[in-house]
């Protein structure tokens, strides 16, 4: 027992006199030298300081060296070094510095700065042409190119190489791109990266700050030098912030560039703030609102394409195959074919009305149509605006150069065809928009019912529809204002409910004077029933709108107040065969569209009738 207890106080006297020599082991200026050559053999890239390393032993024993500079590819006098940073941190191994070798396991960057640039002629200025690290990536890519198609890489005879753990404390990273402009700034970035050797996977993960938007990432790869030399390895991702959320697992590889191969989920709040985060400027809280996207992934930093997707749009659930990309003119891109049980359209004509009724000065979302290009194919088995509900639904949107086209190639309404097509287009003056709509077979009484349900006249007959309208302005408010066109209506045999056409003109013939009001009540039949209606700039003018039967013919002409819903409309009725033989009775109809004031008009006979 005593000679154990002898030995004991022999190796804590050791252990204590070699960790007081420490201090005099690691801080000569051997450590300087072995310093910048590990960096130098692991990189190709020369590091510099200026003060001499400090040793320090809490809370582990470390080395701080002040003012690095981390040497980058200086293609002119005024590029920046490829980082720059205020102190290096590093943990020493502590036997190997007992016997005066400094071994470092771990490096803390401290306020880094990382100066990244893609050159005009499509060099990196991250890559390291010369180092250890270069060396393996150069022998995995000729194992890789050596090893047959779809055949395992096999790397396990490349000599390993130690790299270490490295953490990122509170840096910055600049990145520009001289091909097409592109520069970005990343702050706050708190990161670890941990890469024990060669062979082994790598883990990353952090925290960073990108155009004021808070982000958490991990990324981890299980044999990162094989991907890197352009082979696959498998991947997993996860980025976390308040505008969006991603996640992958699967398949990553480094042939060309960045390829990835698996299963993958992106959601978004508020599609707005995602899209004021990518570079675009939408009003948060409008709509299109929340998004989100699961499936298949297939994707290069150029081009990401998610198949057999389960896709949600405020609520609309859908599936089908969703693209994202850049164009030859390094446009962003979007395109989508997505199929759908329901759609609801309802949100977005209600932004428009809240639009015109606060008066924006600028329909916000609109001014985004010439920063990127489009192609959205979408069908549903009903598409619901307000209350107007299309079955067997099939549109496709497309946005090119600046702008936006929506064709509807098939839909079904109040049982008849419906096809038409709108267009949107940026101007130096705002915008111009114009639509076109044909209804074909359509049940009047079904059509009116949604779009009217508390009109007192109703039309009970299978009618064709035509209608076309233009407009232009900044606002939603100029853009109803300014709204201009025409309506045609056609249809065949059928009932008008609410107005007795026949006694109209009775009562109207007994009356002395045109100071009663006539009663509007049962209904008339007719042969035919039709007329165009031109609408603009808040008003509806008709033109000439007939209803013949087998016993008198009306003609409506007017005016009507889209807003107000004021009627000043003049009714011209005669008995069949009979306009040329006897004279005809005019009524006027005023009050408003709910509620109709009905009285017999003298003043109009003759020519006054407008016709």
């Amino acid at each position: 027992m005593k000679r154990l207890i002898a030995l004991a106080l022999v190796l804590a006297a050791i252990i204590a006199g070699a960790a007081a020599l420490l201090p005099f082991l690691v801080s000569s200026e051997s450590v300087r030298e072995r310093i910048i050559e590990q960096a130098e053999t692991l990189t190709g890239r020369r590091m510099s300081f200026r003060a001499a390393p400090k040793i320090f032993f809490n809370p582990y024993l470390g080395i701080a060296i002040d003012s690095v500079i981390f040497e980058g590819q200086k293609r002119r006098p005024e590029d920046p070094p490829l980082v720059e940073m205020e102190e290096l941190r590093g943990r020493v191994a502590i036997l190997p510095a007992l016997f005066g070798r400094v071994v470092v396991t771990q490096y803390q960057f401290v306020r880094p700065r990382f100066n990244l640039k893609v050159f005009a002629d499509g060099h990196l200025s991250w890559q390291f042409p010369d180092g250890k690290v270069w060396q393996l990536l150069e022998q995995a890519r000729a194992r890789r190119q050596a090893t047959e198609t779809n055949a395992k890489v096999d790397l396990s005879d490349i000599t390993r190489v130690k790299i270490g753990q490295f953490e990122i404390v509170d840096g910055t990273i600049n990145y520009e791109d001289e091909q097409n402009g592109a520069k970005e700034t990343v702050t706050n970035v708190n990161a670890t990266l941990n890469w024990p050797d060669s062979a082994s996977a790598w883990t990353v993960a952090g925290s960073a700050i990108w155009r004021d938007e808070a982000l958490e990432f991990s990324v981890r790869t299980t044999q990162p030098l094989l991907m890197m030399a352009g082979g696959t390895s498998a991947a997993s991702a996860a980025i976390k912030s308040g505008a969006f959320q991603f996640s992958f697992d699967g398949d990553a590889n480094m042939l060309a560039s960045l390829h990835l191969s698996g299963t993958a989920t992106l959601s978004a709040p508020s599609i707005p703030r995602l899209v004021n985060l990518l570079g675009g400027k939408m009003e948060v809280g409008s709509t299109p609102g929340q998004f989100s996207a699961s499936g298949t992934i297939n994707g290069t930093p150029r081009q990401v394409e998610l198949t057999e997707a389960d896709v949600t749009i405020d609520g609309n659930k859908g599936r089908g195959v969703v693209q994202f990309a850049r164009g030859e003119r390094n446009q962003p891109q979007f395109n989508a074919t997505l199929a759908f049980k329901s759609f609801d359209f309802t949100p977005y004509l209600a932004t428009l009305r809240q639009e015109a009724e606060i008066n924006r000065p600028e329909l916000a979302g609109l001014n985004l149509i010439d920063r990127f290009d489009s192609d959205i194919r979408l069908s549903a088995g009903q598409a619901n605006l307000g209350a107007l509900a299309l079955t067997e639904f099939a549109g496709a949107l497309s946005l090119r150069n600046g702008e936006l086209v929506f064709d509807l190639g098939n839909g079904t309404v109040a049982g008849g065809t419906a096809t038409g097509s709108f267009s949107a287009k940026k101007t130096e003056s705002g915008f111009d928009f114009g639509g076109e709509a044909n209804l074909s077979g359509v049940k009047l009484s079904g059509l009116l019912d949604s779009l009217y349900p508390d009109g007192i006249v109703r039309v009970n007959a299978n009618g064709d529809i035509k209608l076309s309208a233009r407009s232009t302005g900044k606002s939603a408010r100029e853009v109803i204002e300014a709204l201009r066109g025409w309506v045609s209506l056609k249809a065949g045999e059928g009932t008008l409910t609410g107005v007795d056409a026949g006694a109209l003109l009775t009562a109207a013939d007994k009356q002395e004077d045109d100071s009663g009001v006539l009663e509007l009540s049962g209904a008339t039949s007719f042969d035919t029933l039709g007329g165009d209606v031109i609408f603009n700039r808040g008003a509806v003018w008709i033109k000439s709108f007939d209803l013949v039967n087998k016993k008198l013919h009306a003609k409506l002409t007017g005016r009507a107040d889209l807003v107000s819903g004021g009627l000043a409309l003049r009714v011209r009725l005669a008995k069949a065969g009979t306009e040329t033989a006897s004279p005809e009775t005019y009524l006027f109809v005023g009050g408003v569209a709910s509620s109709p004031l009905v009285t017999r008009d003298q003043r109009a006979a003759g020519p006054a009738d407008g016709q």
